[in-house]
């Protein structure tokens, strides 16, 4: 079949009078006007209305190639797939009858076995979606962000089912763009990304490697980035990630998005009905200089997990949600994650006051990946105590950040 852009030039369509009955021997869409060619590709946004796949460019050599066919809803021939007799002459003009497909796509719809899979309806409905699809993106007055990605290994159960062991951590730029939209729209094609691999340690020279690594990618590939918006998408080890909301900071407007299962998660609007924080408190009689803050937010963290690692007789916070959401999915909507951070600076604080600014405060965390950069975001060091950020393995809680106040 003819499509625009071709090498050979197409003879144009003889003119009709009108009401004149289209012939069965009429060449492939020489019956569509040129006009309503363009209209259709602009339509269409240049991607084939089935699969949404580009028709202008090769998915094996990203060559810019015009791969765009016209497929006909009604058949333009009584005898082609869906023909009508009473429609298909009528029909074979008018733009809404037509779709843009990839040679794929064209061949499947028009296959004789799948004629009742696409039904003229189907196909009606998926050109109106694609094509209005494409409207309200083009129609976008969005603010452009860059996004950022930053990785660390993680730890998870090993493929032989014999303990655990880090493993590398893959987010997708495509998902990442497609979370942004429609409030943001991308300010590069790819994203930037500070990836960290590192061998599995837990000692404090490991972290202190791993620290040094996330501090000099961030000023090589971030820092002197001149931006106005960032959209950042974390997923790594929680003290990894609260380092890397430390260099984040505020002094830049961004958005921290939430990724679950290396997926990026587009906000919703509003958070569950019934979700609330909840703020315990258990100070002694005489206030410690040291305080554990516990995070339960995406589990219960019990007292077996940190007991031989955090100094004896420190007094113990927690932030944890209402039970029925204490569970790996309950952050969906970017209220959640302001709320979070509120209850958390303000309890930073409440803590100072309490035990003083030579206070240290150790942080032990089951949270999202968005609530791990905010530990780290949202720091003080002129209004907070001391904090000190552990990591958990296989169960267990270990120091491995400390943010220190300015004296």
């Amino acid at each position: 079949m003819t499509s625009p852009g071709t090498n050979k030039k197409a003879k144009p369509p003889a003119a009709k009078t009108k009401g004149e009955k289209v012939s069965k021997k009429t060449s492939a869409h020489q019956n569509l006007g040129s006009n309503d060619t363009i209209r259709l590709w602009v339509a269409a946004g240049g991607r084939c209305e089935r699969c949404n796949k580009s028709v202008m460019e090769s998915e094996l050599t990203f060559d810019s190639i015009n791969l765009g066919e016209r497929a006909h809803i009604v058949g333009q021939t009584e005898g082609g797939p869906r023909g009508d007799a009473s429609l298909s002459a009528d029909l074979a003009r008018s733009i809404d009858n037509v779709l843009l497909l990839c040679l794929p796509c064209h061949k499947e719809i028009d296959d004789n076995q799948l004629q009742e899979k696409y039904s003229v309806e189907h196909l009606r409905e998926m050109k109106r979606n694609h094509e209005e699809r494409i409207h309200f993106l083009t129609d976008l007055k969005a603010e452009r962000s860059l996004a950022v990605v930053f990785t660390t290994p993680i730890r998870q159960p090993d493929v032989s089912g014999q303990g655990t062991r880090d493993q590398a951590t893959v987010v997708h730029g495509k998902d990442v763009h497609e979370a942004m939209l429609p409030d943001h729209y991308p300010l590069e094609s790819e994203p930037v990304r500070i990836r960290v691999e590192l061998p599995t340690e837990e000692d404090q020279a490991h972290w202190q490697t791993m620290f040094g690594t996330i501090k000099s990618l961030y000023e090589r590939r971030l820092e002197g980035h001149d931006a106005e918006h960032l959209s950042v998408f974390s997923l790594g080890k929680i003290p990894a990630l609260a380092y890397f909301g430390r260099l984040l900071g505020d002094t830049r407007s961004l958005r921290i998005y939430n990724v679950v299962n290396g997926v990026p998660w587009k906000w919703q609007e509003k958070g569950p009905d019934g979700f609330e924080f909840q703020v315990d408190r258990a100070p002694g009689d005489v206030p410690s200089k040291n305080v554990v803050l516990l995070l339960s937010l995406s589990g219960k963290i019990e007292k077996a997990q940190y007991t031989n690692s955090v100094p004896e007789g420190a007094e113990v916070y927690e932030i944890a949600n209402v039970e029925r959401f204490r569970q790996l999915n309950w952050l969906v909507a970017e209220r959640q994650l302001k709320d979070f951070g509120r209850v958390y600076q303000a309890l930073l604080g409440e803590i100072q006051a309490r035990h003083g600014q030579d206070a240290v405060v150790h942080i032990l965390a089951a949270v999202p990946t968005a609530v791990a950069v905010e530990i780290g975001r949202l720091y003080r060091p002129n209004s907070h105590p001391q904090l000190r950020v552990y990591n958990c393995v296989d169960t267990l809680f270990r120091p491995a950040l400390t943010f220190k106040r300015k004296t």
